[in-house]
């Protein structure tokens, strides 16, 4: 008997079956569809995890600053634009912004008056501590170029100001007696920090307040937190290379336990998934193993005819094999035609980027697998159907 007539008697045989096999089938199917994903899109996943958490703590934020220490007079050192300038041109940085701030400002309008903090800001100083607005829009690079007088409001300052004003954008507010228009409204998680604070382009503050470009804090964003520590000694380093007299006052903050628990619900996601899609194949091969026992039974009649005529415990072996592989690559073809589907509406749906090398290198290793599995699941009922006594076969009911 050919290759070919054995393939053929065993696809025959899968379709004749197709309600036993269906549920092995399906197992391999959903457990390949998996593991195609999870190679090709994992990732972008991952990245997407670590952008989600970081966005609820701003783990990848660095904090610059000049702490002052009344024991030691260590000077109350400050940066400037070059200093930002500088930093940008570090590896592994998404974005870097520096600010200024009053505190004790006086804000009013026509029915109250409130003490709070003013920062002024860069254009990017929202987008660099992932700050969402709430109403209106940020601070924009022309209204620093061309010294707007707008601002951007916390949400406890807007309801101290503004109680009866749900949305208070395009009203007005006096800063220690200078009008600015309101553009936006803070909001969200990350707004806790800032919430009884206003926001004005960063070139308005130094004219009113400083009367020269100055810099507070500067914050640094990692491209990846797996980048945060290093990074931190890179901005430590080139900081105190530009500040050389005044490196003990220096403060750079970063979070290492938020960095810890993003590692952390990446490990235990990545865990989970990997163990949950080896159950589904180990389950889908243990079934499989099952249904050829049950076949080589529910045949047993047949495989002693077809020795009597002749067969050899190898034909019957070669049989059995083959409509294993068969079975068992039919679950994986199908698993990674759905595998394929979902990962292009994934990248259509959620924008994410497939490494589509790992695709190619999932499709061949799957397929691998399948005849792998097959011949790993036929091998005992092939064997156990090849050893059968043939008188013994016939009479089998």
């Amino acid at each position: 008997m050919t290759i070919h007539d054995l393939f053929s008697i065993a696809l025959r045989q899968v379709i004749r079956n197709r309600r036993r096999y269906k549920g092995a089938i399906l197992s391999l199917a959903l457990g390949t569809a998996g593991i195609l994903m999870t190679l090709t899109m994992g990732e972008a996943i991952e990245k997407q995890i670590a952008a989600n958490l970081e966005s609820l703590g701003r783990a990848t934020v660095i904090k610059a600053r000049w702490d002052f220490d009344r024991k030691t007079r260590w000077h109350h050192g400050q940066f400037g634009p070059s200093d930002v300038q500088a930093l940008w041109m570090l590896h592994g940085v998404a974005d870097v912004t520096g600010f200024v701030s009053k505190t004790d400002i006086t804000f009013a309008n026509a029915d109250n008056k409130i003490q709070g903090q003013l920062l002024g800001v860069e254009s990017n100083f929202f987008s660099a501590l992932r700050l969402s607005l709430a109403h209106g829009s940020e601070i924009t690079a022309q209204d620093v170029s061309i010294r707007q007088h707008v601002c951007v409001i916390g949400s406890t300052l807007a309801h101290e100001l503004f109680r009866s004003f749900t949305n208070p954008v395009n009203s007005s507010v006096s800063v220690d007696g200078r009008v600015f228009r309101i553009v936006g409204v803070l909001g969200g998680v990350e707004e806790r920090e800032y919430s009884r604070s206003l926001f004005a382009p960063i070139s308005v503050v130094w004219d009113n307040y400083f009367g020269e470009p100055t810099i507070s804090e500067i914050q640094v964003r990692a491209t990846h937190w797996g980048e945060v520590e290093k990074l931190r000694e890179e901005v430590i380093k080139i900081l105190q290379s530009l500040h050389p007299g005044f490196s003990q006052g220096l403060e750079v903050i970063w979070h290492p336990e938020k960095i810890r628990a993003i590692s952390v619900v990446e490990g235990l996601v990545k865990f989970l998934l990997f163990t949950g899609l080896s159950l589904v194949m180990i389950l889908g091969g243990s079934a499989m193993t099952n249904l050829m026992y049950l076949a080589v039974e529910d045949r047993t009649s047949e495989i002693g005819v077809r020795m009597a005529m002749g067969a050899t415990n190898y034909d019957i072996m070669r049989q059995f094999l083959v409509e294993s592989i068969v079975t068992t690559f039919s679950g994986i073809v199908a698993g990674l035609a759905l595998g394929v589907y979902v990962v292009m509406m994934m990248k259509m749906a959620f924008d994410l980027t497939p490494d589509y090398g790992m695709l190619c290198l999932g499709i061949v290793g799957c397929m691998v697998l399948g005849i792998v599995l097959g011949l790993t699941s036929g091998l005992k009922p092939s064997r156990k159907a090849s050893l059968l006594d043939p008188a013994e076969a016939i009479r089998f009911e």
